[in-house]
């Protein structure tokens, strides 16, 4: 950061996942509640630097073809599970359902994001994928929802004016 300060300029990108953003999945809170803060330090991180010329970006990809999923990645967290039969079974899914066959393609997302820092209004959030996109739409939907069943009992929680 002290280098993009001297410079006023610079984009800094973090890496989250599309959990961070929709986070519902029984079994991986705490792997959900980290991708939920990278998304907020980051919204933070660009208030903080938008004076100075510098950009954020947090990106949210969906299931991408790595080795996150593979036998040895999740042998760690097999391990951490007790009779926590949701985690196993997403586990499971993921190992042996998901591996090998996640729709991201890591190289198109990285051009992707090299082609978002390249612009002169590059996004704050950048989804990834078909499912990333699917899942922040239909998470959207539902606090839309929310907010309008209960705004107001909402508004009526502040003072009169």
């Amino acid at each position: 950061m002290p280098q993009l300060r001297a410079q006023r300029s610079g984009h800094v990108i973090n890496i989250s996942s599309i959990v961070g953003f929709d986070g519902g999945y029984a079994g991986w809170g705490s792997y959900v509640a980290s991708k939920f803060a990278l998304g907020g330090v980051t919204e933070a991180l660009a208030a903080e630097v938008q004076e100075l010329g510098i950009k954020a970006t947090v990106v949210y990809p969906g299931p991408v073809r790595t080795g996150f999923l593979s036998s040895a990645s999740l042998a760690v967290a097999e391990r951490r599970i007790d009779d926590y039969t949701a985690a196993q079974a997403s586990l499971d899914l993921h190992q042996n359902t998901l591996d090998g066959q996640q729709a991201g393609d890591p190289d198109k997302i990285a051009l992707a994001i090299i082609q978002a820092v390249n612009v002169s209004e590059p996004p704050l959030h950048l989804f990834m994928g078909q499912i990333a996109v699917d899942l922040a739409q239909q998470k959207i939907t539902r606090v839309q929802q929310d907010l309008n069943q209960w705004k107001a009992i909402s508004l009526a929680t502040d003072f009169p004016a």
